[in-house]
């Protein structure tokens, strides 16, 4: 069954960075979702599944990237981490983790934002497109040996 829409979680304590964030992917037609603490949006994987999960990575009650790790285990989903303290070990961090795209540094430029989610779902279309195509050759495939070994057992 193919999804409808493009998911999106936002993971951060700060109220209205995470509903800026919101408004502005719902605007173009993104589903969101908004989680304040690690216990919320881990709650919210287990009902829904998202296809990126942006993640403060210091939150109230655990720290984004062992949240992240923990969520890598219910949702198939890709992470961008949001920081408002970068620094070279925290980057190392975060992108040496699966499933990790990269991370955005705070103040948060919405209008990149924006953009990196663009090209991130195109390839996720990109991907699923190509993995119908690759279904479709393999059941032709199927389709040929099956016809070619019926006449093969006909003569």
């Amino acid at each position: 069954m193919q999804k409808a829409s493009f998911d999106i979680l936002i993971v951060d304590d700060n109220r209205d960075l995470a509903q800026n964030i919101q408004d502005v992917f719902d605007a173009q037609g993104y589903g969101t979702a908004i989680a304040f603490d690690g216990r919320s949006a881990i709650e919210l994987c287990r009902q829904r599944e998202f296809d990126l999960v942006l993640i403060d990575i210091q939150l109230p009650d655990m720290d984004g990237l062992r949240l992240q790790e923990q969520l890598a285990e219910l949702t198939p989903a890709e992470y961008l981490i949001i920081t408002g303290h970068s620094s070279v070990e925290s980057a190392v961090a975060v992108v040496n983790r699966r499933q990790i795209l990269g991370y955005e540094t705070k103040p948060v430029d919405l209008d990149h934002l924006r953009a990196l989610i663009h090209q991130i779902t195109e390839r996720k279309q990109a991907e699923e497109e190509l993995k119908k195509h690759r279904e479709h050759l393999e059941e032709l495939v199927k389709e040929r040996t099956a016809a070619l070994q019926q006449e093969i057992e006909e003569h």
